[in-house]
């Protein structure tokens, strides 16, 4: 009888045992696909941002080529204006040229942040990759 009741004992904390563990794995499957889900929608989040910050990066060094053209076809335009007007030119080509420069400086310190910007995502984007793998 002490035997019987030893096996009985035995059997029910065998069972519980599996079905705590069953448990256990079914809430450690479920935390890891919420997991899964998460990253998921960070990786979209960051490969969003990424993109923007390329375009906008794009868009600056345009801007940026632009501007620098202005600059060459304003020194065209001063060869080819008369003597007469060089004095009064030469003061307006400079303030304009002055007014570009500070404009590219602001153009380039944009393109600076952007590319550290875009740097550090694809940093984040790497690690996420790396952490979701």
């Amino acid at each position: 009888q002490v035997e019987s009741k030893l096996a009985s004992s035995q059997s029910t904390l065998t069972e519980q045992i599996r079905s705590t563990a069953e448990a256990w794995e079914q809430s450690a499957k479920s935390r890891f696909n919420n997991q899964e889900l998460k990253v998921e929608s960070l990786q979209t989040d960051l490969q969003t941002c990424v993109q923007q910050h390329e375009s906008r990066f794009d868009a600056i060094q345009m801007q940026s080529k632009a501007l620098s053209e202005s600059v060459q076809e304003l020194g065209m335009l001063k060869e080819q204006l008369s003597e007469a007007f060089q004095s009064s030119i030469d003061s307006f080509v400079s303030q304009i040229r002055e007014e570009l420069s500070s404009r590219l400086d602001l153009c380039d310190v944009e393109i600076k942040q952007s590319a550290e910007k875009l740097s550090r995502l694809e940093s984040t984007a790497e690690l996420w990759h790396t952490a979701s793998t």
